[in-house]
């Protein structure tokens, strides 16, 4: 083989060598969007982690779906929600896709769950606005998210069966005092190390940038905003009725960057 080929070959090895390594930094290539509102554009990263999320996005934009759609909701230091749009056909949703290497951190794109389903709707999606927390309130909804496992232990039958008398009775007294049981045993967890779900990043996320972190583990997260979370901001501090509805009406198109 001539010196000259094999020098071709090893550059072909090493750029192929590169290209993997910018995929593995910056993403698949395709996943990136813009989001066109009057308030200003947001550009979008779609995770791969949550590929039936992902691919149905994909396919919305191609069919130019979410076009002259609107943001629909506003819910201050939460949400806002976008995505309702007419699918044509019937509407069929997907199997929520929960992945532990995406968090919902301000600019976080999240499929909305169907309440009467365990999957989530195929077309609406929240764009995370969120808040800052510190790091006892996050210790805090550590610990509350340990009392849905606490409720379920078997010793704990009494207090539940007792917790549903006094809340169909509206005995809210006897109910925090339930409530202030579990809390004992939910310290006593944590304590040893039981419940103790954040990552280093997602706390120094969380307690500086902000965002929601109950949804974490809990949600479908597909999506992240990576520029424009001042047009975000700007979006969510619109005026809005009494059910969270913009008062003047926000447009949205969605397209590939």
């Amino acid at each position: 083989m001539k010196k000259s080929s094999i020098i071709v070959i090893v550059l072909i090895v090493i750029g192929a060598f590169a290209a993997i390594q910018f995929s593995d930094s910056f993403g698949s290539y395709g996943n990136d969007y813009i989001i066109e509102t009057s308030f200003g554009d947001m550009k979008i990263k779609l995770y791969d982690e949550t590929p039936k999320h992902r691919d149905n996005f994909i396919q919305n934009v191609k069919l130019k779906a979410y076009n002259n759609s609107t943001f629909s909701a506003i819910y201050p230091n939460e949400v806002i929600v976008g995505g309702d749009i007419k699918s044509e056909g019937e509407e069929v949703n997907l199997d929520a896709e929960i992945s532990d290497k995406v968090f919902a951190k301000k600019g976080a794109i999240v499929a909305v769950v169907d309440r009467n389903s365990a999957g989530t709707l195929p077309d609406q999606f929240f764009i995370v606005t969120g808040d800052v927390y510190t790091k006892e309130s996050l210790i805090e909804i550590e610990k509350e998210q340990l009392l849905g496992m606490i409720i379920q232990d078997p010793k704990n039958a009494t207090l539940y069966e007792n917790y549903q008398k006094y809340a169909q009775a509206h005995k809210e007294d006897s109910m925090a005092a339930i409530v202030g049981q579990l809390k004992v045993q939910a310290d006593e967890l944590y304590k040893a190390g039981i419940g103790k779900k954040f990552s280093k990043e997602q706390i120094d996320v969380y307690t500086t940038i902000g965002g929601m972190p109950k949804m974490d583990g809990q949600f479908t997260i597909f999506g992240q905003v990576v520029e424009g979370l001042e047009i975000l901001e700007k979006i969510a501090k619109a005026k809005v009725d009494q059910q969270g509805k913009p008062v003047e009406e926000i447009s949205m198109k969605i397209k590939r960057d």
